[in-house]
C-alpha cells in the first residue's frame, strides 16, 4: 500500500456511530465516537439521533433522498496517482420494507467520495440520489462511489435486486456482483442480505501503486475475509479532482415502504450488537 495511506472506519446503521479518516502525512484527519458533536454536513431526510447514531431515511421518507458528509474536503494529489490509497470499513442495516407487497423497497446506499456536496438536482429512486438524466454518466461528474443496491434496475443492467457495485460517474456499475461473502472457514462464498436489517460489514481498499479497488462484505464480527467480493483495476487520478467530500447518500422508496433503518429495533439495538 502506498505510504500517502487514507483510512475511513464507519460503523453504520443506515446510521453511523463511528467514522474516522487519516492521511500519512498528518493532514485531513479526523475521528468521531458518535455524531452529536461531529458537525456533519446533513441534507433531505438524514438527522443524528439521541444515541449519536446517523439515520438517513425513515419510516416517512417515501421519494425523497438524504446525504450526510464530513463537512470539509479532503485533498488528493492527483498528479501523482502513487498517493491516492485510501482504505474505508463500516458497519451497516437496511430494511427496505420489502414485506409491503405494494412495495419495491427503498433502493439502498452508497459511499461516496465527490467534488461537491450539492446533489440538489440529483433524481431518487434509481439514481441514489446522485445523479439526474442529464448527467448520470458522464465523465465531468468525477464521483466515485459504491452502491449496496436493494432494488434491480434494467435501465442500469442491474445484475439482481440484492448487489453491490462499483460505479465510475453514473449508475451503470464498472463491476458488480450479487451480495455474498467469502467464508474462510468454510472455503466457499455465502449469500448476504442486505435489506433484512441484518448487520454487514463492508472494507472498501484502493491500492494506488497495484490501481486496485477491493470490496469485501462480511456478516457483522466475522473477520475481514481473505477474499474481495469486487476487485476492480482502476486509475483514480484520472477521476478523482485534487478536493473530494467524503460521505453517504441515501433515499426512501418509489411506492409506499420508505427505505428505514434503526427505527423499531430499540433505542440502543447498534450499541448492544456491536459492543459501544
Amino acid at each position: 500500500m502506498a505510504a500517502a495511506l487514507r483510512s475511513l472506519y464507519v460503523n453504520v446503521v443506515f446510521s453511523v456511530s463511528l467514522i474516522s479518516l487519516a492521511l500519512a502525512q498528518g493532514e485531513n484527519y479526523f475521528i468521531f465516537h458518535g455524531f452529536s458533536d461531529s458537525n456533519l454536513s446533513l441534507d433531505g431526510v438524514a438527522q443524528i439521533q439521541p444515541s449519536g447514531l446517523l439515520q438517513l431515511t425513515d419510516f416517512d421518507s417515501t421519494l425523497k433522498m438524504a446525504h450526510a458528509f464530513y463537512p470539509f474536503p479532503f485533498r488528493f494529489n492527483t498528479s501523482s496517482s502513487q498517493s491516492l490509497s485510501f482504505s474505508t470499513n463500516f458497519v451497516f442495516a437496511m430494511d427496505s420494507m420489502r414485506s409491503n407487497p405494494f412495495s419495491l423497497g427503498g433502493h439502498g446506499m452508497a459511499f461516496v467520495l465527490s467534488p461537491s456536496m450539492d446533489f440538489s438536482k440529483a433524481v431518487a429512486g434509481a439514481y441514489l440520489g446522485l445523479f439526474n438524466y442529464s448527467n448520470n454518466g458522464l465523465s465531468t461528474n468525477h464521483i466515485l462511489s459504491v452502491e449496496l443496491d436493494c432494488v434491480q434496475t434494467p435501465e442500469f443492467y442491474d445484475i439482481e435486486e440484492n448487489h453491490v457495485g462499483i460505479d465510475i460517474n453514473g449508475l451503470i456499475s464498472n463491476q458488480s456482483a450479487p451480495a455474498t461473502y467469502f467464508s474462510d472457514e468454510e472455503g466457499i462464498n455465502k449469500s448476504l442480505s442486505l435489506r433484512d436489517r441484518d448487520l454487514i460489514q463492508i472494507w472498501i481498499d484502493y491500492n494506488a501503486e497495484e490501481m486496485l479497488l477491493n470490496v469485501t462484505l462480511a456478516p457483522i464480527k466475522v473477520p475481514k475475509p481473505s477474499k474481495p467480493l469486487l476487485s476492480k483495476p482502476l486509475d483514480l487520478s484520472q477521476i478523482l479532482l485534487d478536493s473530494m467530500y467524503v460521505g453517504f447518500s441515501g433515499l426512501g422508496s418509489p411506492y409506499s415502504g420508505p427505505l428505514r433503518t434503526s427505527e423499531g429495533l430499540g433505542p440502543n439495538w447498534l450499541e448492544s450488537v456491536l459492543g459501544l
